[in-house]
């Protein structure tokens, strides 16, 4: 599987707090309306990571995976997430895991004789989902539920807080 590691920065005093579970309305990149839920976040294990290419890489990290739910309350919304996950005053690292393809060639199969076996993360995944993309396209009243995989370091303890950064500063923190 392809990983991609990304690490955000931001704080700000001046942000709405609320509790995860609940629901909070925040400005869409292209103009309109999002309501933001962050549902859950829940701790893996360092044993999810062994799946991936190279986890001794991931030795000594704790998956968590934020489970979220994104919902247009205009014609306009978002094709990307603005999350920013810390445990006290360390930022963790969003772990992207791109699907992995498999091939397989059994010549005696004359009607497939090429088949292709898609792998996921199956710990956090989109499956099923529109794409977030396409959630941007769609019209009001559209939900997506998604899930961000973030690694925290040894030491470094579980998410204290997510926050919602449309640019350098906060404007929701869930805890």
């Amino acid at each position: 599987m392809g990983i991609l590691a990304l690490a955000g920065c931001s704080d700000s005093d001046e942000a709405k707090k609320v509790r995860i579970g609940e629901t909070a309305t925040v400005d869409a990149d292209k103009g309109g309306k999002i309501d933001v839920t962050v549902v859950a976040v829940e701790a893996g294990s360092d044993a999810d990571l062994a799946t991936l290419a190279n986890p001794a890489k991931y030795v000594g990290k704790t998956p968590y995976y934020l489970r979220y739910r994104l919902t247009k309350t205009g014609d306009k919304g978002d094709s990307s997430t603005k999350f920013v996950v810390s445990a006290g005053d360390h930022r963790l690292t969003s772990l992207h895991v791109a699907p992995s393809f498999e091939h397989s060639v059994n010549p005696d199969d004359a009607k497939n004789p090429v088949s292709v076996d898609v792998r996921t993360f199956e710990k956090c995944t989109d499956k099923g989902q529109m794409s977030i993309d396409d959630f941007a396209k769609a019209p009001k009243g559209t939900t997506y539920q998604g899930c961000t995989i973030y690694l925290s370091n040894a030491g470094e303890g579980a998410p204290s807080r997510v926050e919602w950064v449309p640019d350098k500063d906060a404007v929701v923190v869930w805890k």
